[in-house]
């Protein structure tokens, strides 16, 4: 029992549950035939998440989000456009400092893009691996600032060449 209390305690930001909200900006670009073609937005993301500590300094987690965006090319008439994704990946972060923590993702992201032809609307979903790093800095003993790259690779049907969307995001995160 002694060891346990003698035992240094976790910032709020790194053990136990927590949620965030953020402000992105996404870069969807084409992977395929038409690579160049890109089309960038400002968008939102909300997510929650549980870290498990590791050691004094290390730790493991998991998250769930869902990213709302605003990347569009074209009018009402003609356009390509990034609607929403959600996704879910395994955090594994390092605390260099009682208040900081750099940490790495790997997770599944499901996105859904409309495309408009002459006015008519179709939308299509695709599946994606989700890699990203990220810095968290603690403004208190509950509340943080995170500052995260993404990289989200969607893959097109029968394996085919997809869509990347590279994401920068800046999120207030609330531990509990």
């Amino acid at each position: 029992a002694s060891l346990v209390a003698a035992t240094p305690a976790f910032a709020a930001g790194d053990a136990g549950s927590y949620i965030g909200v953020g402000v992105t900006h996404d870069n969807f670009a084409s992977s395929a035939e038409d690579e160049g073609f890109g089309i960038n937005g400002v968008g939102g993301t909300v997510f929650a998440g549980y870290n498990f500590p590791l050691s004094t300094s290390a730790y493991a987690g998991f998250e769930a989000n869902f990213d709302l965006a605003t990347a569009k090319f074209g009018d009402n008439v003609d356009a390509v456009e990034a609607d929403h994704a959600f996704g879910a990946s395994a955090l594994l972060g390092f605390r260099p400092s009682d208040s900081t923590a750099l940490y790495g993702r790997v997770g599944y992201q499901r996105g859904r893009s409309t495309l408009v032809i002459s006015g008519v609307e179709a939308s299509d979903s695709a599946d994606g691996l989700r890699l990203g790093l990220g810095l968290q800095a603690d403004l208190s003993e509950k509340l943080g600032v995170r500052v995260e790259y993404n990289h989200t690779h969607y893959y097109g049907e029968n394996g085919a060449t997809g869509t990347n969307n590279n994401q920068a995001a800046v999120s207030l995160v609330y531990g509990f």
